[in-house]
């Protein structure tokens, strides 16, 4: 059994589209929170550990928990994880069978687009290899234990074997020895079934007996570094094979990962070896090699075996260190002497040398320097069925050649999500339908660390200037995501909305990735980019989302996660101070008060709008945990790298200067640190690292509030992560081998249901209700999992589950149903639909809908999660209409509401255009529209789209009387007399101009405020209003204060205008003191002029 600790390259989807980290270092974070003083980890242990494990109870849920029901798996099934292995069943094309780094054998009956898991043998074993037997598609051979520059530098548990088509699994106990600790190819002899062959770290292996024994025949043992790929051809009566050996890593990766045997010899090259028949003693030559040869790949020409090419990575120091050495191609068998160099690194073509480099931030950049080498992380090579001059390589990107690999075209594109040409990033398999033919059928697969992609028009031109990457319309190919139901996601951590029905989780190399229950475990959605790692959503006002990237890379939104922006001014400790998932909290007391921990810990009492040091550099490599007081948040708790844990009861006053206080209960690195809800002074620590010395173990427990910790026994000796109390003081931890819980405060341990995988789980967190709570585990490997405990969840419904919205859009609404005290949230995915009023409250609630005006001609269509309830909303097609650029025709507003989308393309802009009082300017080209009031009342005009500046003129004074204009917000409310004729104009700079979604209708804004009341502590201090607009029409906040004398209003400074959707935050501060009162805010709201919100000091 083997766990898989996965990493790889952090890159940045659009908008940012940033540069990413060193796969290697990603690594290095998983290799050492397992452990002790960057000592060798010793992953034997993890044997003893399952092995525990198994003979441990199982708990039974009904009795231990009073849990409502088993685990349920959340997803997401639309996001893969890392594959190196890929099959396509010969005999049916529609079949399919993936290998995951994380998650066991998954199978497809159906091309891909829908995946389940097979046995689910040992779910957390790293599959990197998979083979059919030539002559029975039922009999299929798994190889184990991944080697090549990540984490997962984890022994495996040699081979398996199916022969039902994957429905179980059975070992082959004769590869449970060394020479099989790590499996990189499988194959079966195209002439006897009998026959397998196997490349691992000490060479290459023969079967002739289906796996009942093996032999070693091309030892590759240290000091050399075992083989990494193999292919054999099919035209001959022998098994004609060619093995790749060496280097399967980079030097560096080799240092950071705990990588180096002090048996190897460094300096030996990787090589490229021929046997003409392998099936008999003897027979190898080295065919090819170079002094800088690294990790190699091999693929023949099916077309015309004699066609052989290989793709070697570099590991000369330098700018292509672990980019591209070479591509060779021999067209005699790959015999020695037959090489031909088609293409090297220092090609004057830069495209071509971009194989295994990352093309977008070497080509695109200003720096000109050559960036995200990885050729010995992700390396593959394909040759087309049909023509043997036409290649395919796989690094970060895809890329073809059509003149036997002599010059490259850029076939997929990392960088542009959402776009055709996307394909994830980091290719390890490169696979051909069965029948593809290069014209009618033009099927391929890719199996990358996002999954499994695929094109239908393989042959399509790619792009081929050095250009390429800046331009994904250069590439004719097109990928699509096959990945519904393959739920392998590998989450560092994760966050709960209020209610329990919503979830943000960070995913290695899959960015920050957010779901819903109503939505379904296949409607995940990327809202930040980035190996996603730390998150948190605001209980107070769920709008308000942080997330980060690797070495806290924090970032803050909002407006419920469609745009963020960077919050960590103030901190100056470099992203090299923190650990690759730096630890972040938000103080549920206030959430304004966030707490992280490079080798200082860190303080914001704004939102991160700032940060302050609350400490003096307290670790030599990095702090890793934190926990904060539930009752007093001056008391913090801080764990480190090497087993030390911090503590202050003066978290709020201390500074950079500040020594804490420590313990020590063991050397290694505490992975949490979490208060007991019920008696804050207990407190529970978990460490990551293995046991090391007498005595060690990987739970402890303080009940004098961290100054003394005595073990909690009982657990497998396996790396542990979280630690979770549910109702009845239940605990519940995650560790390497699965979770386990226990009802005695640690007394004695059962594993938990026999529905929950035994995964790594990385972080599991509650979320308390009325009647119980719900527990979330988010695992490194099979997604998010969620189970009841305590009695039944609250029910929330609602009033309409469909609402249908013309094509204006504007503001809809739903009545929310809900026991008191039963907490909800409300989420939306796309920015033509928000949620106007407050995203989250408890008990009978109603929810604002902004709708934006249509602009396309086709219905739109999104749905808004409360909990588990879907709305869904319906919009008309838009019709887009040609700018009135004349005053004196302008286009009439019909009966109100009104909406029209102009485009701003047709409209034009003359010196005689007014000059704007609100930007001094006439700002660009003009749309003319003219309004006569039915009634005297209070009208507003909203534009969005193209940056549009809104004007309004009375006709009946001279053209100069311009009664509104605002240019930030696009929206601006009037007086309008019955009767009378207003000119609107809406002005547009935008390059290139686009269309803009007019509205016109009755002001009628609605103030939404939250939270609805406020405790202070008695000590004083700040909290957060929010102040929203769910109507239709600028609210106008005309005043702003309270009563009492002791509390003050920060941010107010007089009358302030809240645009349709809107949102603005009023910091409200507190003297110490013991009192309560009311804060009271004023507006323009017809319905509600005046809202009171309680507060209490205490």
């Amino acid at each position: 059994m083997i766990v898989t600790i996965l990493t790889s390259c952090a890159r940045r989807s659009p908008p940012s589209r940033r540069a990413y980290d060193e796969p290697e270092k990603a690594a290095a974070y998983e290799i050492e929170r397992r452990s002790v003083d960057g000592e060798p980890v010793p992953w034997e242990r993890l044997w003893s550990a399952h092995a525990a494990a198994r003979r441990m109870s199982v708990s039974v849920r009904g009795r231990r928990t009073a849990s409502a029901g088993a685990w349920e798996q959340l997803g997401p099934s639309n996001f893969g994880g890392r594959t190196r292995a890929l099959l396509i069943d010969p005999d049916n094309p529609e079949i399919l069978y993936a290998g995951s780094v994380s998650g066991g054998v998954w199978k497809s009956a159906d091309g891909g687009r829908h995946w389940r898991l097979l046995d689910d043998f040992l779910p957390n074993l790293a599959v990197t290899a998979l083979a059919f037997d030539p002559k029975d598609s039922r009999t299929i051979y798994a190889g184990t234990g991944e080697y090549f520059v990540n984490a997962d530098a984890v022994r495996g548990l040699g081979l398996f074997v199916s022969e039902n088509a994957g429905e179980t699994w059975r070992p082959l106990p004769s590869t449970h020895g060394s020479d099989f600790y790590y499996v990189n190819k499988v194959a079966v002899s195209p002439h006897s079934s009998d026959r397998i062959y196997a490349a691992t770290l000490t060479g290459i292996h023969r079967s002739d007996d289906r796996g009942l024994t093996w032999q070693r025949i091309l030892d590759r043992a240290p000091p050399h570094r075992g083989c990494q790929d193999i292919a054999i051809r099919t035209d001959t009566g022998a098994d004609f094979m060619l093995a790749a050996c060496g280097l399967p890593t980079s030097a560096q990766g080799a240092v950071l990962l705990n990588k180096v045997d002090p048996r190897e010899d460094r300096s030996l090259p990787a090589s490229v070896f021929v046997n003409p028949d392998a099936s008999s003693p003897g027979g190898w030559v080295e065919a090819l090699t170079s002094p800088n040869m690294a990790r190699t790949s091999l693929a023949i020409a099916p077309s015309n075996q004699n066609v052989v090419y290989a793709l070697a990575a570099n590991r000369q120091p330098g700018d292509y260190e672990d980019g591209l050495l070479a591509v060779y191609r021999s067209t005699e068998g790959g015999r020695a002497g037959s090489w031909q160099v088609r293409v090297r690194h220092d090609d004057p073509v830069a495209l071509n040398t971009m194989l295994l480099s990352n093309p977008f931030t070497s080509l695109c950049g200003s720096s000109g320097r050559v960036t995200g080498n990885q050729g010995s992380y992700d390396n593959a090579l394909a040759v087309d069925p049909t023509n043997s001059d036409r290649v395919w390589a796989g690094g970060i990107d895809l890329f073809r050649s059509d003149d036997g690999g002599a010059s490259w075209g850029l076939a997929s594109y990392w960088s542009e999500n959402g776009s055709p040409q996307y394909a994830h990033a980091d290719h390890h398999a490169i696979v051909f339908h069965p029948r593809y033919d290069g014209h009618s059928n033009q099927i391929l697969y890719a199996a990358t660390d996002g999954g499994i992609y695929r094109t239908a028009n393989a042959a399509a031109q790619p792009a081929r200037s050095n250009r390429a990457p800046c331009n994904r319309a250069l590439s004719q190919i097109h990928w699509e995501s096959r990945n519904e139901g393959y739920a392998v996601a590998q989450f560092y951590k994760g966050s709960v909305y209020p209610g329990g029905g919503a979830f943000v989780a960070g995913a290695q190399d899959n960015g920050t990735l957010r779901g819903a229950e109503a939505a379904g475990a296949a409607a995940w959605r990327e809202i930040l980019g980035g190996d996603g790692t730390v998150s948190a959503v605001d209980p107070e006002d769920s709008s308000v989302v942080y997330a980060a990237s690797q070495n806290f890379g924090l970032a803050k939104s909002i407006d419920g996660g469609a745009r963020f922006t960077a919050a960590r001014a103030g901190i100056i400790e470099r992203g090299s101070d923190f650990v690759f998932v730096s630890p972040f909290l938000l103080d549920l007391s206030n959430p304004l008060r966030l707490w992280t921990a490079g080798k200082s810990v860190w303080r914001s009492v704004n939102g991160a709008a700032s940060w302050q040091a609350a400490s003096a550099p307290l670790a030599e490599r990095s702090l890793s945990a934190l926990a904060v007081h539930p009752a007093d948040p001056d008391r913090v708790l801080a764990g480190s790298r090497t087993g030390e844990i911090f503590r202050t009861r003066e978290a709020s006053r201390s500074n950079s200067s500040t020594l804490w206080e420590f313990s020590v209960p063991r050397r290694g690195v505490v992975s949490s640190l979490l208060h007991d809800p019920a008696n804050p002074d207990t407190v529970y620590a978990t460490y990551s690292s293995f046991n090391r010395d007498p005595g060690d173990d990987h739970l402890y427990r303080s009940l004098d509030g961290g100054i003394t910790w005595s073990p909690v026994p009982g657990l497998p000796d396996a790396p542990t992560h979280s630690i979770a109390i549910g109702p009845n003081w239940i605990l519940y931890v995650g560790t390497d081998v699965g979770l386990f819980l226990s009802a005695d405060a640690g007394r004695s341990w059962e594993r938990d249901d026999v529905t929950f995988p035994a995964v790594s789980v990385n972080h599991l967190v509650t979320q308390p209700d009325a009647s119980g709570a719900w527990l979330f585990a988010f695992t490194h490997g099979r997604g998010l999992w969620r189970t009841r405990l305590g009695g039944p969840p609250c029910l929330v419904t609602v009033s309409a589950r469909s609402i249908a919205v013309p094509a204006g859009g504007g503001i809809a609404g739903v009545e929310l149903a809900a026991p008191a005290g039963c907490e909800w949230s409300a989420l939306s995915g796309v920015g033509w639909l928000r949620i106007a009023s407050n995203p989250n409250g408890a008990g009978p609630g109603r929810l604002r809908l902004l709708v934006e005006g249509n602009t396309e001609p086709v219905i739109r269509r999104e749905s808004v999660a409360v909990n588990g309830v879907s709305v869904s909303v319906v919009q008309e097609p838009g019709a887009i209409s040609a700018a009135a650029d004349e005053p004196s025709h302008p286009a009439s507003v019909g009966s109100l509401p009104f909406h029209v989308a102009i485009d701003m393309r047709t409209a034009t802009s003359v010196a005689t255009d007014p000059v704007h009082r609100c930007t001094g300017r006439q700002d660009g080209r003009s749309a003319w529209l003219g309004f006569v009031a039915d009634t005297a009342s209070t009208i507003a005009v909203r534009a969005a789209g193209s940056n549009p500046v809104v004007a309004v003129y009375d006709f009946e004074a001279t053209r100069e009387s311009e009664v509104a204009c605002e240019a930030s917000t696009g929206e601006v409310s009037f007086p309008a007399r019955a009767g009378s004729l207003y000119l609107i104009q809406i002005t547009s700079s935008a390059t290139p101009p686009s269309v803009v979604a007019v509205n016109v209708g009755r002001s009628r804004p609605e103030v939404a405020v939250a939270p609805r009341e406020f405790t202070f502590p008695a000590s004083g201090g700040d909290r957060r209003m929010a102040i929203r607009n769910a109507g239709f029409g600028p609210l106008m906040l005309m005043a702003a204060g309270s009563a009492d004398p002791g509390i003050r209003i920060l941010d107010f400074r007089g009358p302030t205008t809240i645009p349709t959707g809107g949102r603005i935050e009023l910091l409200v501060r507190s003297a110490p003191g013991i009192r309560s009162g009311t804060v009271s805010i004023v507006t323009n709201d017809a319905a509600t002029p005046a809202v009171q919100t309680p507060f209490s000091v205490r």
